[in-house]
């Protein structure tokens, strides 16, 4: 969903954080961006993060192709004029008052629009270690942002964290394989394609078979095991935000098993989390 807030147009400090939070609580699919379990002090800095990652994603999935990649370097440099003191627009005025406040490593958010860059250049992935290092550009450093936000950076949180993005990132991938596929982008890897006898040929006409079946169930086992994996950092964590990070995990872990239950089959229908699921995920939370 393509953002519709005027960048150009600098307002007051208050009004850019309220640009943030009108971005990210019209556009979230399979959790919220800011649940109740975020301290209200924190909710407007979570806003100004996600409105940035969600515009830096529209303008490498949205118009032209031809154009995408101009439109990342534009915003590059007025990120980085914004970090120098002169943000341009209320999503990058709310951005850099955040990094200010919570002194945020800049380079997190260019590795974030390298990610984007990528995605205009290379479209499929050879191996697992191929489309993690991709995965360490286009979802961990976002893991770490809000470690800094949380003043929790330490090397075992920042280790769990990275394993929660990629586990979030992977299952994302699971989700969107014909959606992906129909910009033109393969997130799984060609060894497990070529293992699996699946090709992309078969891709390309949405062939469902046993084949497939075996290449989604890698998928699927991949993502849950570095979930699971990073479901510790919780511990590390405040009460509220410790809920919030298993409420995530486990709402990835949620779609994974309606993908499961579905036979895998994600080229004809889109895994989405419902109501029920938000449910059915809180009652776990508390068993």
């Amino acid at each position: 969903m393509k953002s519709t807030i005027d960048l150009s147009t600098t307002p007051s400090l208050e009004a850019a954080y309220a640009c943030c939070r009108q971005l990210a609580r019209s556009h979230y699919e399979n959790f919220p961006v800011v649940s109740l379990c975020v301290p209200r002090h924190l909710r407007r800095h979570f806003y100004s993060i996600y409105a940035y990652c969600r515009v830096s994603d529209d303008l490498g999935d949205e118009g032209d192709p031809s154009c995408r990649s101009k439109a990342l370097e534009d915003w590059e440099r007025q990120v980085r004029d914004a970090f120098l003191g002169s943000p341009q627009g209320p999503i990058l005025l709310a951005l850099a008052d955040t990094v200010k406040n919570f002194d945020i490593p800049q380079q997190l958010f260019f590795d974030l629009l390298h990610a984007f860059k990528l995605d205009q250049v290379k479209t499929s992935y050879a191996t697992e270690q191929e489309l993690l290092e991709y995965s360490r550009y286009s979802a961990q450093p976002v893991g770490r942002i809000v470690l800094q936000l949380l003043g929790n950076d330490t090397e075992e949180a920042l280790n769990l964290s990275d394993l929660i993005c990629a586990g979030l990132q992977l299952s994302n991938f699971c989700q969107d394989v014909a959606m992906d596929y129909k910009k033109g982008r393969v997130y799984i890897p060609a060894a497990d394609m070529r293992e699996c006898g699946y090709s992309i040929n078969d891709l390309d006409r949405r062939r469902y078979n046993s084949a497939f079946i075996e290449v989604m169930k890698k998928q699927v086992a991949r993502a849950r095991c570095f979930l699971i994996n990073g479901m510790p950092l919780a511990r590390l964590l405040s009460t509220r935000m410790g809920v919030e990070i298993k409420l995530i995990c486990m709402g990835s872990l949620r779609l994974l098993e309606k993908i499961e239950k579905n036979g895998y089959r994600v080229l004809e229908n889109r895994p989405v989390l419902t109501r029920s699921d938000f449910l059915l995920i809180c009652t776990r939370l508390f068993k």
